[in-house]
């Protein structure tokens, strides 16, 4: 994803539970920004398989086009974590799509 820089720890007010610097192998985030999750299990992992979405969203709604040269490369992980959880808070592609409506469901 190329997000760097910024916070290197977790968040204020998270429980620490891996070193920061170590590194889950299967998403490649560090452990500290997957930890926080949704009431209904939902994690980082989860979210990011919408990266599409994301793209999307973060473009209607924020104006950034993250396809830009060396734009996530000169923003934190913490920059963009906030937006994205900001896109799962309104009415979103990518909150319909982690929360499908009941009726959508199988």
């Amino acid at each position: 994803m190329g997000v760097t820089g910024g916070s290197a720890g977790p968040e204020p007010g998270d429980s620490p539970q891996q070193d920061a610097s170590e590194v889950d192998p299967v998403s490649g985030l560090p452990y500290w920004i997957d930890r926080p999750r949704q009431a209904e299990g939902v994690g980082w992992k989860d979210i990011l398989t919408f990266w599409n979405l994301i793209e999307a969203d973060m473009n209607e709604r924020y104006g950034i086009d993250v396809e830009t040269p060396g734009l996530l490369e000169g923003r934190s992980a913490r920059w963009l974590r906030v937006r994205v959880l900001g896109l799962m808070s309104v009415d979103s592609r990518l909150r319909a799509a982690v929360f499908p409506p009941p009726e959508a469901k199988a």
